[in-house]
C-alpha cells in the first residue's frame, strides 16, 4: 500500500513474485537495491504496465520435499504451469491456467512436447542457469525445437531429459 493510494487497484500482467516486494519498497523508499536481493522493483511497471518485467520470464517454485528428498517444483510462464511431483511420481502435470485457472484439466498427454519443454527447463532452473528465451513458436505448437546450448543439452540427457 503507497502513501495517498498511488498505484492503488493497479493490476499487471507480467510475471512477478513476493521477492519483489522487498525491492520495491526499497525503490518507494529511495533506498539503493543492493545486487543480492532477490526479485526486483514493481515501480517500472506500476507506472507503465506494458512493459515487460526485465527479470524473468519463468517463474520456478520448489514445493516440499519427502522423505528420499525428492521435491516438487512448478514452473509457470504466465499461461501454462507444469508440476512435477517427483515425490511420488515421475508423471508431470500441465495446466493452461488462462483457460483453466483451477488447473482442474491436465493437458500433458496432449502436448508432450510442452511438457518435456518445461521439464528442461525446471532442470535448468533447479540447477540456477537460465533457461533460453523461448516464443510460442518454439514451445511445440509449431513442431519446432529450442536451441539448447552443447552444456546445457549435455545435462539434460545425463538427466533423462532429451534421448
Amino acid at each position: 500500500h503507497f502513501p495517498h493510494d498511488l498505484y492503488a487497484g493497479m493490476r499487471v500482467d507480467n510475471l512477478v513474485e513476493l521477492t519483489d516486494v522487498l525491492p520495491t519498497a526499497m525503490d518507494a523508499a529511495g533506498v539503493t537495491i543492493p545486487e543480492m536481493i532477490d526479485g526486483g522493483t514493481l515501480i517500472p511497471l506500476m507506472a507503465n504496465p506494458e512493459l515487460p518485467h526485465p527479470e524473468r520470464n519463468y517463474l520456478l517454485s520448489l514445493g516440499g520435499t519427502n522423505d528420499e528428498n525428492k521435491p516438487t517444483y512448478s514452473v509457470f510462464d504466465g499461461t501454462y504451469r507444469l508440476m512435477k511431483d517427483i515425490r511420488w511420481s515421475e508423471t508431470s502435470l500441465l495446466y493452461n491456467i488462462k483457460e483453466d485457472p483451477h488447473e482442474s484439466t491436465d493437458i500433458a498427454a496432449d502436448n508432450p512436447d510442452l511438457v518435456e519443454l518445461y521439464e528442461s527447463i525446471i532442470v535448468l532452473m533447479a540447477a540456477g542457469l537460465s533457461p533460453p528465451d523461448i516464443d510460442d513458436a518454439e514451445i511445440g505448437l509449431n513442431d519446432e525445437k529450442p536451441e539448447i546450448d552443447p552444456e546445457s543439452e549435455e545435462m539434460l540427457r545425463s538427466l533423462g531429459y532429451l534421448n
